[in-house]
Order: C-alpha cells, then structure tokens, then sequence
C-alpha cells in the first residue's frame, strides 16, 4: 500500500492514477476493508472509466459478497465491451448472472471462457462446475470440479467437499 501511495504522488496522468487507485482497491479488498476497497474502485473508475480490469474486480467482488449484483453487471458488462474475449471478464459476467439466479446464461458464458482459456484456470474451471451443478448437470460438473483440482485449486477442500456431496447424492439415487 506504501508503494502504491507513494505512485499516486509521482504520477500525473488520469489514467494511470487509475491504475494506481485500482491496485490500490485490490490490495484492500484483500485485506478484508471492502467498503474503502469499493471506494478505491469508484475513485479509480472517475480517473479512467475504460479500465477493463478494475470493471471486472469491481464486479467479481461484489458477486462474491452477493451485493449489488446490478451493478456487478453494468460493470462486468462495461468490461466485456472493452476485451470481450478474455476469459477472465467472461467468467466474472458469467459468475454475476449464475449469482443473479440466470444459470442458462451463466453457462454460456463459462463455456466460452473455459474453451478461450484453455482449462488453465482453475477458478474458471470452478465456476462452471458450480453453474453445471446448478443446471442439474451434476455427472459434468463433478468432471469441472475434478479438473480444476487437478489444475491447482488453491482451496481444494472446497472442491473435495462438493464432490464428497455429490457422490452422497449419487449413492442416495442408487436406492
């Protein structure tokens, strides 16, 4: 944070110190203070409007809190239309619809980032998962789930419990 402090106090330019501010609502957010992280963002945004990548952190972190989830959308959108085919903000608007409740359309996206990001992603990979298990698409979502085990999940706890309940539903199915 000191080093991004001491940026704004070098930099002139709007649109760097965009940048700057944008880093700087990543680092809070991290940090657990998501209400100056959110304001961090917004700051950012004022500064330079067309930064695709704090339009998509902005958006991921309030579908992850379930907060605001319009917003999520204007704003993941706002970076869809700047770099359409990075898998990174398909998955955020992906991510924001699935958290909206519009599965159908959460999948299309993920299925669009998975196949542009190769399966390299694991978070991509959890997503769709999750967004497969939600359309009742459980025999494919546990193969997205294994995957992005596979590929380095950085919680695999997480992922070991969704196939641990996906495995009782299938024994309970058996009977």
């Amino acid at each position: 944070m000191r080093s991004y402090r001491a940026a704004l106090r070098l930099v002139t330019a709007d649109s760097l110190r965009g940048v700057v501010r944008g880093c700087i609502g990543d680092c809070l957010h991290a940090a657990g203070k998501p209400r100056r992280g959110y304001r961090a963002y917004r700051r950012s945004l004022r500064l330079h409007g067309a930064n695709a990548a704090v339009l998509n952190n902005y958006a991921y972190n309030l579908a992850e809190e379930g907060r605001d989830l319009r917003r999520a959308l204007d704003l993941s959108g706002r970076a869809l239309a700047l770099d359409g085919s990075n898998p990174t903000y398909l998955d955020t608007y992906g991510w924001v619809l699935y958290r909206l409740g519009r599965t159908a359309e959460a999948k299309r996206q993920l299925q669009l980032a998975v196949s542009l990001d190769g399966g390299r992603s694991p978070e991509l990979l959890l997503h769709y998962g999750d967004i497969l298990a939600a359309c009742g698409e459980l025999y494919m979502a546990g193969i997205y789930w294994r995957k992005a085990l596979e590929t380095g999940y950085d919680e695999p706890a997480a992922i070991e419990r969704r196939l641990e309940a996906l495995e009782r539903s299938d024994n309970t199915n058996d009977r």
